[in-house]
């Protein structure tokens, strides 16, 4: 019976994680694994420690990722489970994607890469082709991954497999945005957007909205991008995906900044475009600098440090344009201060303090009317190719 009931709680665990209420879910996977530990089932609580790991991952609680999903792959590989183990290397190399480290993202990636196809498992391989397309975008390599990408497109398409179609299709139009090819980044963004919103997918459904708004800022359509990147926003807050809603907040600052910076005002009104863009973007700024505390060492908070540094930028561009002597002082200390202080994190901690704390500070940032259109001027913000889980 001890078993059956680890099982139950396994399988709440999974169902709440693809149901997003993931405080939920770590209290069933917790549970399950300390029940599998009791009864000496090591490849059950290597699952477990997986599916924490997909959870913090999910939250971008990165630090706790790779504490969990290391605790899954040397339990799967003393178990002898090669599948299992390319997963976790799979996902190890996700982590290491977000925060900048793209050489050792590839390591893993081929890893399991290698390991699937050994194992004559064609969708996983096309994963694999996909993921490393998405290091590919993430490191500016973009006709590397677009060789990826298609690789993984063609062979999804003989599998009849349409979600994975459809995020490959997010992949292309991501790489056609990089290279300046807007129209052709629009079509493929759209045609992935219905795809994915007939599936259901909201997470993926967002990230085409955030692509689009992007892209419509880059055309001068500002009323069109804030429209996108308010829809991409409002979905990720429903499903408390902070991270993202911090992105999709520093877009929307973009927009003003474009706007304000394009157009024929007067000086007050720029003035007035520009405060709404540093309203906007310094919490989500401070949000994002933040999750550098969750790293135990120095050289993965230097390695987000770097990973924000254009979102950085861009605010002290509107402190300077502002002329605000203590916004700048401000950002300063706060850059100075990158990558020198650490929280406390171990496996099932919870989110550092300050987290917290910078999340209710993006909460609390103004919200503003949309505006008209105009001509402006852009910094480039893309992030990688997909949501981070499959």
């Amino acid at each position: 019976m001890a078993r059956e009931a680890a099982n139950g709680e396994f399988s709440l665990g999974t169902v709440a994680t693809e149901l997003g209420q993931f405080e939920e879910a770590c209290t069933h996977l917790i549970t399950a694994r300390d029940a599998y530990a009791s009864l000496s089932l090591p490849a059950d609580v290597a699952d477990c420690e997986h599916g924490l790991g997909n959870v913090a991952n999910y939250l971008s609680e990165f630090e706790q990722a790779l504490i969990h999903y290391l605790a899954a792959r040397d339990t799967y590989a003393r178990c002898g489970v090669a599948r299992e183990v390319a997963t976790c290397e799979l996902n190890l190399g996700t982590v290491a994607t977000e925060l900048g480290q793209f050489e050792q993202a590839r390591t893993h990636k081929n890893a399991a890469h290698e390991a699937f196809g050994r194992l004559g498992m064609a969708r996983e391989v096309a994963i694999c082709e996909f993921n490393l397309g998405n290091v590919d975008i993430c490191s500016r390599a973009f006709e590397q991954a677009r060789t990826h990408i298609d690789v993984a497109h063609e062979a999804f398409g003989r599998l009849e497999m349409v979600r994975e179609i459809a995020i490959c299709g997010i992949g292309l139009g991501t790489i056609a945005q990089n290279l300046g090819q807007l129209g052709q980044a629009r079509l493929h963004h759209l045609a992935a957007r219905d795809t994915c919103s007939r599936l259901d997918l909201a997470r993926e459904v967002a990230y085409c909205d955030f692509c689009l708004g992007e892209i419509a800022v880059r055309l001068f359509e500002f009323e069109r991008a804030r429209t996108h990147l308010a829809a991409a926003r409002d979905s990720y807050a429903r499903r408390e995906f902070t991270r993202e809603v911090a992105d999709c907040e520093v877009m929307i600052a973009e927009s003003w900044w474009a706007q304000a910076e394009g157009s024929k005002l007067t000086s007050g009104n720029r003035q007035g475009m520009l405060r709404v863009a540093v309203e906007i973007a310094a919490p989500a700024v401070v949000y994002l600098d933040s999750m550098r505390f969750q790293f135990r060492s120095a050289n993965d908070r230097i390695a987000w440090a770097r990973r924000i540094t254009l979102c950085t930028a861009f605010v002290f561009r509107i402190a300077h344009a502002l002329d605000d002597q203590q916004l700048i002082a401000d950002l300063v200390e706060t850059a100075i201060n990158s990558g020198v202080h650490a929280a406390h994190t171990g496996p099932d901690s919870d989110m550092p303090v300050l987290r917290g704390h910078s999340a209710r500070a993006l909460a609390r940032a103004a919200t503003f009317e949309l505006a008209g259109t105009g001509e402006g001027w852009r910094v480039g913000l893309l992030g990688c190719a997909s949501p981070r889980s499959w």
